[in-house]
């Protein structure tokens, strides 16, 4: 098995900095910020985002190419996350120097650098391990593409000639199927999130309809939890039913980005769903903080 080392570049310098900033950025806003519902959502953003920070530095440092008799591999995280690829699988390769155009999917990326999944200019849907654009090898497969930016460049370039895998420009294909919600793995999130937020509006509606809310609900919160505003129960669930409807928003946006993506890699395009789960059942855990602690 022959190894390959990766491109040198100024990726890393570039995320670690892009980190820095945003959590410098979200710790000076919550020293502005005296709102419990805000300074929730930020708590769970920062974490968030730390965490996916964290995962994508790591598969930066850690990404190695291997290439044996049959396969092409690209392992990271110390061998945990790995990427096999049957020689045969591969139809054909594309070099490329200079910025790289793409719409990124998820990872991190910039002009010079990119991991995760992009959507390439004239490639299409990529997996992109490349942490220098001055010399790319961009892989087709029949299901995905793979970016890769081996240092020792030539030299892959030859084992590609050598088994046969010529350089070709890239045909988009367009999944024409788009009936997305047919897939399990999109309906049941979707159908959590629509129905999470029905009784996340319907909760405090009946409430007050049967007069069990308190004739003064807090409307507004402190960072602590401590209440900086009150109003009426018609008021508290008209602002949860506003929560309800800023939600639907949400599923409804995250709806179209799945559906886009989708004809390009169904496999992946379910994930987008989890950011108004993940939203909702937030702000349903605040609303039953809320009820239990007031009601």
């Amino acid at each position: 098995m022959e190894e390959f080392k990766l491109a040198k570049g100024s990726g890393l310098v570039s995320i670690v900095l892009n980190a820095f900033l945003c959590n410098i950025f979200v710790i000076f806003i919550t020293y502005f910020i005296n709102s419990y519902e805000v300074a929730e959502l930020l708590k769970i953003s920062i974490i968030g985002l730390n965490l996916y920070l964290i995962y994508y530095i790591f598969i930066y440092t850690t990404t190695k190419y291997y290439v044996d008799k049959d396969n092409f591999y690209i392992t990271s995280i110390f061998g945990i996350k790995k990427n096999i690829i049957p020689i045969k699988s591969i139809e054909c390769y594309k070099t490329y120097s200079g910025t790289i155009k793409s719409i990124r999917i998820s990872g991190l990326s910039g002009k010079y650098y990119a991991i995760g999944r992009n959507m390439m200019n004239k490639i299409g849907n990529t997996y992109m391990y490349v942490t220098s654009s001055r010399n790319i090898i961009y892989l087709k497969t029949d299901k995905i593409n793979y970016g890769i930016s081996p240092k020792d460049y030539n030299k892959f370039k030859q084992i590609l000639d050598n088994r046969n895998i010529k350089e070709h420009d890239f045909e988009i294909k367009i999944n024409k199927d788009s009936h997305i919600l047919k897939d399990k793995r999109y309906y049941i999130p979707f159908g959590l999130v629509a129905i999470i937020t029905v009784i996340m509006v319907l909760i405090p509606m009946v409430l007050y309809l049967q007069h069990k809310l308190p004739s003064k609900m807090p409307l507004i919160f402190d960072a602590k939890f401590k209440p900086m505003s009150f109003g009426t129960g018609k008021q508290f669930a008209f602002k949860q039913a506003i929560y309800g409807a800023l939600n639907m928003v949400i599923l409804i946006c995250m709806y179209y980005v799945s559906y886009f993506y989708y004809k390009y890699d169904k496999d992946y395009a379910y994930k987008f769903i989890y950011v108004p789960l993940i939203i909702v059942v937030t702000f349903f855990i605040m609303q039953i903080k809320i009820l239990t602690t007031f009601l």
